[in-house]
């Protein structure tokens, strides 16, 4: 039985056999050892093998296999590495295979199957694995037609039952017998199925990665290391002509790099791959059609390919050159310009000419390229300006006249011309300026003058046209505070030190300082007129200075921002105040402003003398009108009784 079982395995691996067996095992051909097994190296083999109790012979394929101390198939059963059973087939009434019977089995089989000997020797095998026939492999079908054609087959199989894969070898050394040999082989099985499914996954990694390549919109090579041309997309070849056919396997460089320029050190570069990921550089490459093109090359390292970008640079050179002629052009302009002019991005100085630095008195030895043009703009326009550029079209836009701020923070009135332009291949300004600051302030200073002197021709026709002196006040009083925007005007006329009289107008809400007054002690009121005529000019922003309460709290009480007090004189007689006031705003009172102010004072306290003169003549007239009548009775009376005295005489 061992002959044979041996002469089976034999026919799978026969030294693997032999060499699992314990005892000692030599072959021999023609009395010559030609293998021995592991056991047997370590022990005296003797010179002949005669027939020997110890040891017993067998013939196999014309070699003699020698077999030492035990020599039954248990003992091989036992010593034998592989899973290892012998089993008897089952057959039905026709004669077919139906089930088998477990003889005999070594360890190795009760250890892959996790049974005890007594569990499965004389069993049937529908008895231990219940669910066998609905195993997906036909286990009895397989063994059966092994034991009854005794034909050996071998095959690999994955066993549900088992959960692992295993490579068998079943034959029949008797009829209706065979023996399966089990080669537990799924950890090589999994090996190569991750190999397989590494396979897989690595040739749909490539796919993805050379359908990433295609549909990139730049042009790429991929390199070996060696520079051999791998692969290329299609903007490659858009770029350059080359197909993958006229370049694959061949360095491209010497194929594509023009010949007039020195790539030596560039090729050791390339080779070093710690500086491959740094490394790009603009070259002239020859197309196809022998165009030359100067193109920037880019490299990166993936694994072992060198993927190599394309970039053209060809009408960015012209271009490049193009932009510095018109720069050039442009600094040409603003140098030679005969008036201040620059060139801005919106937010900083890019050019400009001496008139800028002299119009906005900057130093020259100050740097204007890059200076912030906002510095020299008010902040309330700020955003005005933006805007208008945002939304201005290329070419002139329309010419303002602004104000600006020069260095010293003076403010300056210029006439701006801005033409949108295309600078640098961006959107940029050419500013020219023409200053108009003399001719503003001129102007400005006569409109102020003129406004002055129609503010006090009116005022003067008011006081020498009307004879009703509370309308003349009143719209004195519109008038002026329409002229200086205030809430509150008032005219206090003092006369034999009291109060004589208040003239008032105010916008709406705001409190009336003609009731305040009137609501005063007498004593009270004109005790705070008193005091105020000893001050002279008083404004607003002193209050916290003042001393006398009865003046604090008759300034404060109104909660007012801005006040400014005239005293009305008259041939240096204090004749009253007149208050400008205003509750909304802080009012900056300048010179030009309060001495304004005094000449219409002046209007005022004439206007007061003129109406108090009239009415001192008007007092007068009527004493001199009563006094005349007094006389002219006294006349009549005297010549009617004159009359009356000589009827008499004559009568007598």
């Amino acid at each position: 039985m061992i002959l044979n079982i041996l002469k089976e395995v034999n026919l799978l691996d026969f030294n693997k056999v032999l060499d699992s067996i314990f005892q000692p095992v030599v072959v021999l051909d023609k009395n010559k050892v030609i293998y021995k097994n592991e056991s047997a190296k370590k022990i005296n083999l003797p010179k002949t093998f005669n027939d020997d109790p110890k040891y017993t012979t067998l013939s196999c394929d014309g070699k003699t296999i020698v077999i030492f101390k035990e020599n039954n198939i248990g003992s091989f059963l036992k010593t034998y590495t592989n899973a290892f059973a012998h089993h008897k087939i089952v057959l039905d009434r026709n004669k077919k295979p139906t089930d088998y019977i477990f003889i005999d089995v070594n360890d190795v089989f009760l250890k892959i199957l996790n049974l005890k000997r007594e569990d499965i020797i004389g069993k049937r095998v529908t008895q231990i694995f219940k669910g066998i026939k609905k195993d997906n492999v036909n286990w009895i079908s397989i063994y059966g037609k092994v034991a009854l054609t005794q034909k050996s087959i071998s095959f690999e199989t994955y066993s549900k039952i088992n959960e692992k894969w295993f490579k068998i070898t079943a034959f029949s050394p008797k009829k209706l017998e065979f023996i399966t040999i089990f080669e537990d082989i799924t950890e090589s099985k999994n090996t190569i199925l991750d190999l397989k499914k590494a396979k897989e996954e690595l040739e749909a990694h490539e796919k993805r990665y050379k359908d990433i390549i295609d549909n990139l919109r730049i042009p790429i090579l991929v390199v070996t290391s060696n520079l051999e041309s791998k692969y290329c997309n299609s903007e490659f070849t858009k770029l350059l002509g080359y197909t993958l056919d006229d370049i694959k396997g061949k360095n491209w460089q010497s194929k594509l790099i023009s010949t007039n320029q020195k790539i030596l050190d560039y090729e050791k570069k390339l080779s070093n791959k710690k500086a491959i990921n740094k490394l790009s550089r603009t070259v002239s490459i020859k197309c196809k059609n022998s165009e030359i093109k100067t193109v920037k090359i880019s490299h990166i390292i993936v694994q072992n390919e060198i993927i190599t970008t394309f970039e053209d640079q060809t009408e960015l050179l012209r271009a490049q050159q193009v932009l510095l002629e018109e720069k050039q052009n442009y600094e040409l302009i603003v140098k030679n310009a005969p008036v201040p002019i620059l060139v801005h991005d919106g937010q900083k100085v890019i050019l400009a000419n001496e008139g800028v630095y002299k119009l906005f008195n900057v130093n020259k030895s100050t740097k204007y390229q890059g200076y912030d043009i906002f510095k020299n703009i008010p902040p309330e326009t700020k955003s005005i300006i933006i805007d208008r550029w945002k939304h201005s079209d290329f070419g002139p836009l329309p010419i303002i006249t602004e104000e600006f701020f020069d260095s010293n923070g003076k403010k300056i009135f210029l006439t701006v011309s801005t033409s949108k332009i295309l600078f640098q291949r961006k959107p940029a300004f050419l500013v020219m300026f023409t200053d108009q600051t003399k001719e503003i302030e001129t102007k400005e200073s006569l409109r102020k003058h003129l406004r002055s002197e129609t503010l006090l021709s009116i005022i003067t026709s008011f006081f020498v046209k009307s004879q009703n002196k509370k309308e003349t006040m009143e719209n004195s009083l519109e008038v002026i505070n329409d002229m200086f925007n205030l809430t509150q005007t008032c005219i206090f006329e003092i006369n034999n030190e009291k109060i004589a009289e208040i003239y008032e107008w105010k916008a709406k809400n705001v409190p009336s300082q003609k009731e305040f007054i009137n609501s005063l002690p007498a004593k009270t009121g004109i005790n705070i007129f008193t005091k105020l005529s000893s001050n002279g000019l008083f404004m607003y922003k002193e209050i916290s200075d003042i001393k006398n309460k009865q003046m604090r709290e008759f300034i404060s009480h109104q909660k007012v921002k801005s006040m400014l007090i005239i005293p009305l004189t008259i041939h240096e007689k204090f004749n009253g105040y007149f208050t400008l006031t205003c509750h909304n705003r802080i009012i900056g009172w300048s010179k030009e402003k309060i001495s304004l102010i005094k000449s219409i004072g002046e209007i005022i306290s004439a206007g007061l003398l003129r109406f108090r003169i009239e009415e001192e003549l008007k007092q007068k007239v009527e004493e001199l009108q009563k006094f005349q009548d007094i006389t002219v009775n006294r006349e009549l009376k005297m010549i009617s009784l004159k009359e009356e005295i000589n009827n008499l005489t004559k009568s007598k």
